[in-house]
């Protein structure tokens, strides 16, 4: 059977047969194409739980588990709507639809590719992520679920996200306690994100690599250049028996418009993150190029 033909197509046949005499006789058949097992897929992580705006470094596995090659094999990922892909291995053109043209696969052969993602999933949401392989003949897709913990409560004293003409970011949060990953004296040893998000799209991922915290005072303080033009600052300090974060940026070169005014606010500090959902009020009219939204505070 050719391979090219997907596993549960169904083949009509018709053989007749004709005598000079003129009688005719005719069998009619239909089969369902079983194909070969083809291409397995699986999605994984060794991570069980994320935390919002957490790091989650996520496998894709293919493999042909078939006796014959199967061509034209592409795979992708959906990184749904609380994901920001940070980075893949092999490197791709779109990180926001990540896809890999593998081409053809013989039996037995396969690979894995790898992906960094940003969770922006709340606290006791789902992040999920689906990966898709296709080739001549197959199709396949696995999913990863992984559930977002967060800690601690959240105070919002100020943010605004605004778009056009100043792209930027700010929030002022307060929290009882400081997640680890952060010690007194010393830069992060880890990754420090923050993102703002809608029920339906991530908005912003703000990410301050290991080593980039300068301690100061009690407390931490940077600015770093944003990967794709403009800066990130973050700002970290006790005061009262609360611990005070401040993050912002300045002059991003884009920021996509929020499709809706209730924004959420996600911060990972090394093995765990928080998150508030606030609802903003628009200062002045909102164009397609032109959104102003603010937050007065708690």
């Amino acid at each position: 059977m050719d391979g090219g033909v997907p596993s549960g197509t169904v083949l009509a046949s018709e053989v007749a047969l004709s005598a000079a005499s003129g009688e005719v006789a005719s069998v009619a058949q239909l089969s369902t194409v079983e194909s070969s097992p083809g291409l397995a897929l699986t999605i994984s992580s060794a991570q069980t739980s994320t935390t919002p705006a957490g790091l989650v470094d996520v496998s894709i596995d293919y493999v042909n588990e078939g006796g014959t090659s199967v061509s034209n094999v592409a795979v992708s990922l959906d990184p749904g709507s609380f994901s920001t892909v940070l980075s893949t291995n092999p490197a791709v053109a779109n990180l926001q639809a990540p896809t890999w043209n593998i081409g053809t696969v013989a039996p037995g052969a396969g690979g894995t590719l790898e992906v960094q993602v940003v969770a922006s999933a709340p606290s006791g949401g789902i992040l999920t992520l689906v990966s898709s392989a296709t080739g001549t003949g197959q199709m396949r897709s696995a999913t990863l679920h992984l559930p977002s913990l967060g800690s601690g409560d959240v105070t919002v004293t100020k943010a605004q996200y605004r778009v056009g003409k100043r792209n930027n970011v700010q929030m002022f949060l307060e929290i009882d306690d400081l997640p680890p990953g952060l010690s007194a004296g010393s830069t992060n040893s880890e990754d420090v994100f923050a993102t703002v998000s809608t029920a339906t799209q991530t908005l912003a991922t703000i990410r301050f690599p290991p080593g980039t915290l300068s301690p100061k005072g009690t407390g931490w303080k940077t600015k770093i250049d944003s990967p794709g033009g403009g800066q990130f600052s973050i700002g970290i300090q006790p005061k009262k028996g609360i611990w005070r974060i401040r993050v912002k940026t300045k002059n991003l070169p884009a920021l996509p418009f929020a499709s809706s005014h209730h924004l959420r606010m996600s911060l990972s500090l090394g093995g765990g993150g928080f998150s508030a959902t606030r609802t903003f009020i628009a200062r002045g009219p909102e164009t397609p190029t032109n959104q102003f939204l603010r937050y007065r505070g708690d």
